[in-house]
């Protein structure tokens, strides 16, 4: 291909034509937009959830998450109390039995054989 053939080389004519300027509404810098727009379109507000309900949204989730800490930490509660009663019981069950010292297990069988 020559450059008498790629199109954005070629220089177009020069000519008197002038875009006319747009006018503009008051209400908006889109009018030429707007106007084009189907009235129902043009006059409908896209649906943006108020501040209101995001909040409330968020007050939600919220809640669940607390209500959900709430609960796993009942639940750890429970578990750390269960071991501190089993070692309580370890604990009482251990000094209740008679545990004879390294000695005493060593010399009683001795003093046996003698």
């Amino acid at each position: 291909m020559n450059d008498r053939d790629d199109p954005l080389k070629k220089e177009l004519p020069d000519s008197d034509y002038e875009s006319v300027p747009e006018t503009k509404s008051k209400d908006s810098d889109d009018s030429s937009i707007e106007r084009d727009l189907p009235t129902q379109i043009r006059h409908r507000t896209p649906f943006i959830p108020s501040t209101m309900e995001e909040l409330k949204a968020l007050a939600n989730q919220m809640d669940d998450m607390k209500r959900q800490f709430a609960e796993q930490l009942r639940v750890q509660n429970e578990l750390l109390q269960n071991q501190s009663n089993e070692l309580f019981t370890l604990k009482t069950h251990a000094a209740n039995q008679p545990h004879p010292s390294h000695s005493q297990n060593v010399a009683y069988p001795m003093l046996r054989m003698s």
